[in-house]
C-alpha cells in the first residue's frame, strides 16, 4: 500500500496544533512532519503529544520576526518526507474516526484529494492530498503568495491543469476544524487585512492559470471541473461587479 506523510506548518498556533495532532495520531498510522516557520512556541519545549515517535519537527531558516510563509513551510516539509504521497493539513484540522479507512484505499498516483468548497467548510480549504512527484512537478506551493490566503487554491488548480488528476472529495463528516478569530490568522503577517492579501494572491493565481493554459480564468471556469476547485472563492465580487 502507498505510504502517506502528513505535513503541516506552525507559527504561533501550538495550542491548536496539539489538539489536531492528537486526532491525527489516533485516526491514522501516517508519519507526521511539523514545520516551524520561525514559530516562537516550537522553539520552546514542545508539548507531550508532539513527542510521539511518528512525529518529526523541523524548521525553515525563517526567524521569529519574519512574516509567516505557509508555502515556504510546506515545501520544506515535502523535502523532509520519504513517502510518495503527502497529505497537507492545517494546524486547526481535526480528523475523525474512520478517516483512514476511507482515505488510504483511495490513495493513487492520479488522485487529488480536497474538501469540496462551501461557505461552511472554508477553514478546510488547506486540506490537500497528492502524489509527491506531482507536487514536485508543479514546483510545490507558490512562495510568491505573500500573506494570508489563496496558496491552497493555487496549488490544486495548477495540479489539476497540468497533472490531470482524478479529484476526490473527502466526506465532510471525516474531518472538521477548530474555530479561531481572524486575529490569529494574520498575527504573523505584515498585512493584517486578510482579504487584501487574499485578493492580491488571487490575482497571482489567475495570472499563473492564464499563463499555463493561454485562456482567461473565466473561460477556464466555464468548465465545471475547474469551477469545483473554487466553489465561491473566485466569484463576481473579485472582479469588482
Amino acid at each position: 500500500m502507498t505510504k502517506t506523510t502528513i505535513i503541516t506548518s506552525c507559527k504561533g498556533r501550538l495550542t491548536h496544533l496539539a489538539q489536531s495532532v492528537a486526532t491525527w495520531l489516533r485516526a491514522t498510522p501516517a508519519p507526521i512532519i511539523i514545520v516551524s516557520d520561525g514559530c516562537p512556541e516550537l522553539s520552546a519545549p514542545w508539548s507531550a503529544v508532539l513527542h510521539a515517535p511518528r512525529i518529526k519537527i523541523c524548521m525553515t531558516e525563517a526567524d521569529i520576526d519574519s512574516d509567516f510563509s505557509k508555502p515556504r513551510a510546506l515545501n520544506y516539509g515535502v523535502t523532509e518526507s520519504e513517502t510518495d504521497h503527502v497529505l497537507f493539513l492545517d494546524a486547526d484540522t481535526l480528523l475523525m474516526t474512520g478517516f483512514w479507512d476511507w482515505y488510504a484505499p483511495r490513495v493513487a498516483e492520479d488522485a487529488l484529494f480536497m474538501v469540496a468548497p462551501s461557505p461552511e467548510r472554508r477553514d478546510l480549504t488547506g486540506v490537500l492530498g497528492c502524489w509527491t512527484p506531482s507536487f514536485l512537478a508543479v514546483g510545490g506551493y507558490d512562495t510568491g503568495m505573500v500573506g494570508w490566503g489563496s496558496e491552497d487554491l493555487d496549488l490544486r488548480l495548477r495540479l489539476f491543469l497540468t497533472q490531470h488528476p482524478r479529484v476526490i472529495e473527502i466526506p465532510p463528516d471525516l474531518l472538521t476544524s477548530l474555530p479561531h478569530p481572524d486575529t490569529l490568522r494574520t498575527r504573523y503577517y505584515s498585512e493584517k487585512d486578510k482579504m487584501a492579501s487574499h485578493h492580491r494572491n488571487l490575482q497571482r493565481l489567475v495570472d499563473s492559470a492564464e499563463r499555463i493554459t493561454g485562456q482567461s480564468i473565466w473561460s477556464l471556469m466555464a468548465d465545471p471541473a475547474v469551477g469545483r476547485m473554487f466553489g465561491h472563492g473566485l466569484g463576481p465580487e473579485w472582479r469588482g461587479e
